[in-house]
C-alpha cells in the first residue's frame, strides 16, 4: 500500500508541477501579447507622427546619410541583379498603399525645415564641382505631386535650380500641393506664367520657354538646363551628370532624326488648327521655313547649353523659327532638333555632322516593336517595371522615361535606393565612353 501511496505522492506532484508550468507559460504568453499590443498601439501613434511629418513612403527615408536598404519589403539588390524569382515577388505587391495625395502636401510642408531633412534633401555633403557647376532642371506636370517630388530629391544640389510648371488645368490640390513643396526651398519655384497644355500643340513649347525665362532670371550661374517630365528618374547621380556635362564642354545633346519615314511629314507639311481642345489639320500648306531653314525631327526633351537658351530667345532667326513652328503638330519636337542641326544657323553647341548619326543620351525610352519592355506600354511607350531595372542600370543615358508610381511602384522605390547608394558611393564614375562621343566639343 505504501508503495502505491507513493507512486501516487510522485503522481500528483508531476501533475502539480506541469500545472504549474503551465499556467507559467500562459503568463508568459498573455504578458507577450499584452506587450505586443502596446507596441503595436505606440507603433501606431508613432506612425501616424511620422505620416503627420511625412515619413510615410514604404522606402526607408529617414534622416540617415549613406548607402543603405531603403526598400525591406524584396530585396532591390536582387531585382537589379535580375533575380527571376525576387522580380516576380515584388510584382504581387501591386499596391502603394503609403502614397501621399497631392493636397497632404499643403499640411506636410509647414515645417519645412522638418519635411526636408525627413524626405533626405538635406542629408549629404556635396563635391566641389557640384558647387561650381549648377544645372538648371525644368519639369513640366500635370498630376501627381508625390512624383514630382520624388524626381526632384533624386537629382536635388542646392545649388541646381528647379522649375515646375503645373498645367494651367490641372486640379486645385496639385498646383497648392507642388506650390507648397516649392515654398520649402529657394532654389526651387513654380513657372511665373502656367499655361494650358495642349497635346501636339504649340503650348507644350511654350511652357517650356515660360520656364526658360524665369530660369534665366533667377540664376546667372548654371551651366545647363534639363527639361523634363515628371515621369522621368535619372540613371546617372547629380555628380555623374555634372562630370558628363563638363565632358560636352558647350556641346547640347538633341536628337536629330532626317530619314523621311520617321519624320511624320504630314505634322510639318500643313499649317494646324485649334478646334474644341483639338489641334486638327487643315488644307492649308505650309510656307516654307526662314532662313533656308532645313527641318529636323527630334525629341522634345534634350540637354541644352545655356548659350542654346540664350539663343533661341533672342536669335532674329531662332525667333523666325519659333513663329513658324506655331501652327504645326508637335512643334516641340522639331524644333530644338532643328536649331541644334542646322550649322549655318550658327546656335551655340550645334552639331556639325548627320544628325542621324548623332548618339542621343539625353533619355533612354523603349519603344514598341523596337525595344523590350518588361513593364507595359502605354501610347507606344513603355512604362518600366521591376524585370527592367537590370537593364535601365546598365545604360548610358541621363534619364529614363517613363515611370508610373502607381504601376508596380516598387520599381520605383528601387531605382530610388540604387541612386541614393550610387551618390554615396567612393567608386571612379568611368567617362570614357562620353569623352569619345563625336558631338562634344573638344
Amino acid at each position: 500500500m505504501r508503495i502505491v501511496r507513493n507512486v501516487k505522492d510522485v503522481v500528483d506532484f508531476f501533475t502539480v508541477g506541469i500545472l504549474v508550468v503551465s499556467i507559467y507559460m500562459l503568463m508568459l504568453f498573455l504578458n507577450q501579447n499584452i506587450v505586443i499590443s502596446d507596441l503595436e498601439k505606440v507603433w501606431d501613434r508613432e506612425k501616424t507622427t511620422v505620416t503627420d511629418s511625412i515619413h510615410r513612403y514604404t522606402t526607408d527615408r529617414s534622416p540617415i546619410s549613406g548607402p543603405r536598404r531603403m526598400v525591406h519589403s524584396v530585396s532591390c539588390a536582387r531585382i537589379i541583379e535580375g533575380d527571376k524569382s525576387e522580380i516576380q515577388k515584388a510584382k504581387i505587391i501591386t499596391h502603394n498603399s503609403n502614397s501621399i495625395s497631392d493636397l497632404e502636401y499643403v499640411n506636410l510642408t509647414r515645417n519645412c525645415a522638418d519635411f526636408k531633412m525627413l524626405q533626405g534633401f538635406e542629408n549629404r555633403l556635396y563635391n566641389n564641382l557640384e558647387k561650381t557647376f549648377p544645372i538648371a532642371f525644368t519639369i513640366l506636370m500635370y498630376e501627381t505631386v508625390e512624383q514630382t517630388v520624388r524626381l526632384i530629391r533624386s537629382i536635388y544640389s542646392p545649388f541646381n535650380v528647379y522649375c515646375i510648371h503645373v498645367d494651367d488645368s490641372s486640379a486645385p490640390f496639385v498646383k497648392q500641393g507642388m506650390t507648397s513643396f516649392a515654398k520649402c526651398f529657394n532654389n526651387v519655384f513654380m513657372v511665373s506664367k502656367p499655361i494650358n497644355v495642349i497635346y501636339n500643340h504649340f503650348s507644350r513649347l511654350q511652357a517650356e520657354f515660360n520656364c526658360m525665362a524665369d530660369v534665366m532670371k533667377r540664376n546667372r550661374h548654371w551651366k545647363y538646363l534639363i527639361n523634363l517630365p515628371n515621369t522621368e528618374f535619372p540613371l546617372k547621380t547629380n555628380l555623374e551628370i555634372i562630370k558628363i556635362l563638363s565632358i560636352y564642354n558647350g556641346s547640347n545633346d538633341i536628337e536629330g532624326i532626317t530619314v523621311p519615314n520617321q519624320m511624320m511629314g504630314h505634322r510639318i507639311s500643313h499649317s494646324y488648327v485649334l478646334k474644341n481642345g483639338h489641334v486638327v489639320k487643315t488644307n492649308r500648306t505650309k510656307s516654307k521655313p526662314p532662313h533656308k531653314i532645313q527641318i529636323v525631327k527630334g525629341s522634345a526633351y534634350g540637354v541644352f547649353s545655356r548659350a542654346l537658351v540664350q539663343y533661341a530667345m533672342k536669335d532674329k532667326r531662332a525667333i523666325g523659327l519659333i513663329e513658324w513652328s506655331k501652327d504645326i503638330a508637335s512643334p516641340d519636337e522639331y524644333f530644338w532638333a532643328t536649331l541644334n542641326h542646322n550649322p549655318h544657323l550658327k546656335a551655340p553647341g550645334h552639331y556639325k555632322g548627320k544628325p542621324d548619326k548623332k548618339p542621343w543620351l539625353a533619355a533612354y525610352a523603349a519603344w514598341g516593336g523596337r525595344d523590350p519592355c518588361r513593364g507595359k506600354f502605354r501610347n507606344g511607350v513603355c512604362v518600366f517595371g521591376v524585370g527592367d531595372l537590370n537593364e535601365l542600370v546598365q545604360r548610358k543615358e541621363l534619364f529614363a522615361n517613363k515611370f508610373l508610381l502607381s504601376f508596380q511602384p516598387l520599381a520605383y522605390e528601387c531605382m530610388e535606393e540604387w541612386i541614393n547608394n550610387k551618390t554615396y558611393s567612393t567608386l571612379p564614375f568611368e567617362t570614357f565612353y562620353y569623352r569619345q562621343l563625336p558631338f562634344i566639343q573638344k
